[in-house]
């Protein structure tokens, strides 16, 4: 999930279901760590080699549930903090896999939008809102594996043809689009 569902009852709710969450949160998120007396933001705490490599047991205001950090180094200038509620003795390195996990996704739902048309449903019955969503995600598989044969990107595969028809009108001396 993203750091925009990051909220305790979210957090408490995906725990009941006993299921896992491994969710980046931000910088300014309060958390105390056993040693610590009072809550600090996120940014702020300190880590030892050991806690980096394999995250770090802590406590979140207003949560009430043992939770894990994972300080994830994305890149020179960016690092996330990861928080979820598997306490198996993950590494930093799997943590981040899973993040490679969440990029798919948001990719998967941003490509389906943009070049499927699956948010403009109109259809009221469930059955056609089903109908069209499963279309939608038809048309998305035909479209990402014509662009793995033809080493293009999703985007050049949809709007390549089109472009090419806009190309040939305005070649033309007196265009004609109606």
């Amino acid at each position: 999930m993203d750091t925009w569902y990051a909220v305790a009852r979210l957090f408490q709710k995906i725990h009941h279901l006993s299921k896992y969450f491994y969710c980046p949160i931000k910088t300014n998120r309060l958390v105390k760590d056993s040693t610590a007396k009072t809550y600090s933001s996120v940014g702020n705490i300190s880590w030892n080699e050991h806690q980096q490599q394999y995250g770090k047991p802590l406590k979140v205001k207003d949560l009430n549930m043992d939770v894990r950090l994972f300080k994830v180094i994305v890149s020179t200038d960016r690092t996330d903090y990861i928080l979820t509620n598997d306490l198996k003795p993950n590494t930093v390195e799997f943590i981040a896999k899973i993040q490679k996990m969440r990029w798919n996704i948001e990719s998967f739902n941003r490509e389906i939008k943009q070049l499927t048309g699956i948010d403009k449903c109109q259809c009221r019955k469930a059955t056609a809102q089903r109908n069209h969503i499963f279309y939608a995600m038809l048309v998305w598989n035909r479209l990402k594996q014509t662009a793995y044969q033809t080493w293009n990107t999703i985007y050049q595969v949809k709007f390549e043809p089109l472009k090419k028809f806009i190309v040939e009108r305005l070649k033309m001396k007196t265009p004609s689009f109606a």
